[in-house]
């Protein structure tokens, strides 16, 4: 809890800052991942203390879309300009589609689909039309958890999915438990958790070294706080227990 009203503004502003980057930087992961990590923190929140992240939603969500939208030469509604690369209908190319990546790199991945293709593997591509910003490499997909799945198969995807559960399950198994300044610990990686879901799964976070430098800093967070709570809490025990007799042996009591 800060005490000191200057230093609330200063991470008012820090949040705000932070906040104003994603949304206008017309990035759909990072305005995705802002907007995720606002719900997060405020679904941990206690219901009096939620206005502010709710009202920071309601500004930033329809913010985002405007920006977006205003950088989108492609015709149509906002909806259509934000998601220009999702929507498909009869008039479109398939190929333009963000999913077509994926369909492709499953075409060679469904030969091999228990331990993929490898760590050098890459997806067979007949046509580089629609892929042109691979550059002729197709050792990647624009997915997290995609990318995982090509290299490593359906095993692989498996225990990857399981860091991110077991992160949850430990989360929620110890936070009613945590000390409120440590619960704002924890709040703070659930929400940076959050933030990072868009790109996981339809960014390019595996072969970034520093995304996933950040990623297991947010997923150690958790099991730091437990630790240092249940140390705070010994060390409060130890002083509250009583001296021991004199000689440094304690006397139960005698018959």
């Amino acid at each position: 809890r800060v005490e000191k009203l200057s230093w609330r503004f200063a991470y008012l502003g820090m949040a705000g800052l932070g906040a104003l980057t994603a949304v206008l930087s017309a990035r759909r992961t990072a305005q995705g991942g802002i907007l995720l990590a606002a719900m997060a923190l405020a679904w941990l929140l206690p219901r009096g203390r939620r206005w502010p992240v709710v009202v920071a939603f309601l500004v930033l969500a329809p913010l985002a879309f405007v920006v977006t939208s205003a950088r989108t030469e492609t015709p149509g509604s906002v909806i259509d300009k934000v998601f220009f690369d999702v929507h498909n209908d009869a008039y479109s190319d398939p190929r333009k589609s963000r999913f077509y990546e994926l369909e492709t790199a499953w075409r060679t991945l469904r030969d091999k689909p228990i331990f993929g293709l490898g760590p050098s593997g890459s997806f067979k591509v007949w046509s580089q039309y629609g892929l042109e910003y691979h550059a002729g490499r197709f050792d990647y997909v624009h997915s997290g958890f995609g990318h995982v799945m090509l290299k490593l198969g359906f095993v692989g995807l498996f225990f990857y999915v399981g860091l991110f559960v077991s992160y949850l399950v430990y989360v929620f198994r110890h936070w009613r438990s945590l000390p409120r300044h440590y619960q704002g610990l924890v709040a703070a990686s659930v929400a940076a958790f959050a933030a990072q879901m868009p790109n996981m799964f339809v960014g390019t976070p595996v072969g970034e070294i520093r995304t996933m430098m950040v990623l297991g800093l947010i997923f150690a967070i958790p099991f730091l706080a437990v630790r240092m709570a249940k140390r705070s809490e010994a060390g409060a025990t130890a002083k509250a227990e009583p001296p021991l007799a004199s000689g440094g042996i304690a006397v139960a009591g005698r018959a």
